[in-house]
This record gives structure tokens, C-alpha cells and sequence, in this order.
């Protein structure tokens, strides 16, 4: 049976949740589904328990065993071997909904797009959902086959992520896709690159994917956000310049330079709520990078206000204050009462 979609899973020191991962996805279809599982080096029982479920289900299972390379190393490990009609991305401590994937094998068959975008839940330990990331702000058609650009104002507003996304392994043909290895948080990369040479994607309303919050020592754990920042700086830079000057017929530059900035804006707001003398020494930093490479980014968020319900000016304001370490929004009267008033 040719496979519909193939699920790469990167794993490191994953015993405790791969087996529950991979129970997620054991649907009527298993058969269409393909599961490439990267063990990166653990040093526990990670590969062993894969391994277990590879003798189980070896028409749709597989185990790549590989030294640790860190995330990145993770996927290009997998891509080449992925032989589904669809790649998606699954990280080993989080799950899929199973009647929601099994509903969304059931109908790619017949789509035809080069992107599928699907809602996603973010849910804690005991599986309850925290919040549904779906397309409210900006609705699309369900179903609908949109040409990139048309649809370009529903991703931004909805903060496209991995979690979202499956990408047609067709698209992989038009560009050699390679991920930065030895770092974390380049799944950003994954969301943005493969995304700037599609041209046509499908928005299905299948919450397919259950993003865990609240694991201990997670990337995105609130006690690693000092690392977060600088490491996400220097891995959107890297994006612009290499791929600034991609000359492919299929990348799409106005759309890459557009989320770009979305992810610059998202950066900031991290920035904007953990401003201490660290932080403010990063952005100084990365700022004067903006400032003479990216110019219409820099600008931009210059102008973004604090709130959406509230005409403040942070970065132009830490921008005036030199990124002085005893920079402090100030609280003024109006602030004061939006805050209270909760217009946020």
C-alpha cells in the first residue's frame, strides 16, 4: 500500500513518553502511515522500546539509531528515507489526537497541495487540552486549495508552527533542505524554509497534533528561555542569509521575508517579557544586525506596539535607552488602567 504520510519522530532519552507517542498513532490506517523513528543517541531505553514496536509493525515502523547530533541531525537523518506522500514532524513527548489523525490519513488522499495546515491542541500530563492553536483571526475555506500568497495572512495570523504543518515530499525535490545540527529550536527552520518553496496549501480543520506543556527540562521550559533567545537570534539570521539570495524558481522571497518577520515579532515579544541585563545585552547585539542587513524588519518592529490594545512603543523606546540593563516599561496612568482593565 503506498504510504500517505510518513511521521518522523526525533527521540532523545524519550523512555517515558515514546511508547504512549507511538500508541497515538496505531489507526485502522496504519497501513498508509509511515514512522521513522530517530534515536539520537539516547541513553536510555528510548531505542529499545522503539525497537519493540518495529518488531510489531515492521511494514510501517522503523528505527534509525544514530550518534547524537541534536534535532536538526534528527530529521536529516530521516528525510531522505521518507517515502510517504506527506512528511510531518512529531516530537517523542508529545502525541497525535488518533480518531484525528486516522480522520486526516482517511482524506489526504485526495489532496493534491504541496502544504497541509491543520489546527493543533497544546495539552498537559493528563492529556487535557490547555489551548486549541487553530485559524480564528483570519478563517480560511476548509478544503480549499489556496495559492500560497492568498493564504499568507491566515498563517501569519495564526503564528504558523511545525506543529501545524505537513509539507508534500514532492516539495523536497525543488531544494536540498538541510537543518542546522547541534543546536535546539530549528524547527523553526523547518517552518519556514520548505514552506517558501510551496505554492499551494490545504487548510484541513483536524486538530491532529497534542503539543505537552509543562515537561521538566523541555526547550521551551520557562527556566531555559535565557538560552532560548540568543539561540533563536543567531538561527533567523542564518535563514536570511542563506537564503536571501536564493535564485530557485520555486522559493518564494517576498513570502519568506514576511514570516520571517513574523518570527522576529514573536522574538521580541519573548524579549519584551524577560528584559534583564542579559537579555538586553542580546538584543543590542542582534538589533545593530537588523539594523544593517534587514532594515524593513528593523523598522517594523520599531513600530510594534506592547499590546495590540495599547500605543506603546517598547523596542523604539529600549532602542532610545541604548539597552541600558535598568530598562523598565514605564507604568504610566493610561498603562496603568489598560492593565486593570485587562484590554490585553
Amino acid at each position: 500500500m503506498e504510504k500517505q504520510i510518513s511521521i518522523i519522530i526525533p527521540t532523545y532519552n524519550m523512555e517515558a513518553y515514546i511508547g504512549k507517542c507511538l500508541d497515538s498513532l496505531l489507526i485502522p490506517e496504519f497501513d498508509a502511515v509511515e514512522v521513522l523513528v530517530v534515536n539520537d543517541g539516547s541513553k536510555d531505553r528510548s531505542s529499545e522500546i522503539a525497537h519493540s514496536y518495529a518488531d510489531r509493525y515492521p511494514g510501517s515502523i522503523r528505527v534509525i539509531d544514530k550518534p547524537n547530533g541534536n534535532y536538526g541531525s534528527c530529521i536529516n537523518a530521516a528525510l531522505p528515507l521518507a517515502t510517504g506522500r506527506y512528511i510531518k514532524v512529531l516530537d517523542a513527548d508529545d502525541t497525535f489526537d488518533t480518531a484525528a489523525f486516522s480522520s486526516f490519513v482517511n482524506q489526504i488522499e485526495s489532496v493534491h497541495s504541496d502544504a497541509i495546515a491543520l489546527p493543533y491542541n497544546k495539552v498537559d500530563e493528563h492529556g487535557e487540552v490547555i489551548r486549541l492553536h487553530d485559524f480564528a483571526k483570519n478563517k480560511p475555506v476548509f478544503g480549499k486549495l489556496y495559492e500560497l500568497d492568498a493564504a499568507e495572512g491566515i498563517l501569519s495570523d495564526c503564528y504558523i508552527e511545525m506543529h501545524h504543518l505537513a509539507y508534500s515530499k514532492e516539495i523536497f525535490n525543488r531544494f536540498r533542505y538541510v537543518q542546522t545540527e547541534g543546536i535546539s529550536y530549528t524547527d523553526n527552520e523547518w517552518t519556514i524554509l520548505p514552506l517558501s518553496y510551496c505554492s499551494s496549501i490545504v487548510f484541513l480543520n483536524i486538530p491532529v497534533y497534542k503539543y505537552l506543556i509543562g515537561r521538566q527540562g523541555q526547550t521551551v521550559d520557562s527556566v531555559n528561555i535565557p538560552k532560548f533567545i540568543p539561540t533563536v537570534f543567531d538561527i533567523l539570521e542564518r535563514l536570511f542569509i542563506n537564503n536571501n539570495f536564493a535564485t530557485s524558481e520555486f522559493f518564494n522571497k517576498q513570502f519568506f521575508r514576511k514570516m520571517l518577520i513574523e518570527r522576529y515579532k514573536m522574538l521580541y515579544w519573548f524579549v519584551k517579557g524577560n528584559l534583564n541585563p542579559q537579555t538586553m545585552d542580546v538584543l543590542s547585539v542582534h538589533d545593530r544586525w537588523l539594523y544593517e542587513n534587514f532594515s524593513d524588519c528593523y523598522e517594523i518592529l520599531g513600530e510594534t506596539r506592547l499590546y495590540p490594545k495599547i500605543n506603546y512603543r517598547v523596542i523604539t523606546d529600549i532602542r532610545k535607552k541604548k539597552y541600558s540593563p535598568q530598562f523598565r516599561v514605564p507604568l504610566s496612568t493610561r498603562l496603568l488602567a489598560a492593565i486593570r482593565n485587562r484590554l490585553f
